[in-house]
C-alpha cells in the first residue's frame, strides 16, 4: 500500500523515478504497529513533500508512469486514493473479522 502511494504520489508530481518491486509488496514488511505506522508516516512525508512543491496547475501535466497510461499527475493522485480507500476499508473488514472470533 505504501509503494504504491510512493510510487503514483511521489513519482507522478515530481518526475523522479521510484523503485519499486511489486511483488515484494505483497510480502509482511512490518511486524509490529511501530514498524507499521512508520511506514505510514514515512510514505505521508514523501507524498506531503511531493505535492507541497505543486502549484494549482502543476498536477495538470501529463505524465506516464512506468507501465501505464499517460495521464494528468491529478487524475494519478485521484486513483491512489481511490486504492487506499479499499485497502482501508479492507483493513476495517479484517479488524471486525478479528473481534468477531474473540
Amino acid at each position: 500500500m505504501c509503494a504504491l502511494t510512493s510510487l503514483v504520489v511521489y513519482q507522478a508530481i515530481t518526475g523522479e523515478d521510484v523503485h519499486r518491486e511489486r511483488a515484494a509488496e505483497f510480502w509482511a514488511v512490518a511486524t509490529t504497529a511501530e514498524e507499521l505506522l512508520s511506514l505510514v508516516d514515512s510514505t505521508d512525508a514523501q507524498s506531503r513533500s511531493a505535492l507541497e512543491g505543486t502549484t494549482a496547475d502543476s498536477p495538470g501535466d501529463t505524465v506516464t508512469l512506468p507501465g501505464r497510461e499517460a495521464m494528468s499527475g491529478r487524475t494519478y493522485v485521484i486513483q491512489a486514493i481511490r486504492h487506499l480507500g479499499k485497502h482501508l476499508g479492507q483493513l476495517q473488514l479484517t479488524i471486525q473479522f478479528w473481534a468477531a472470533q474473540k
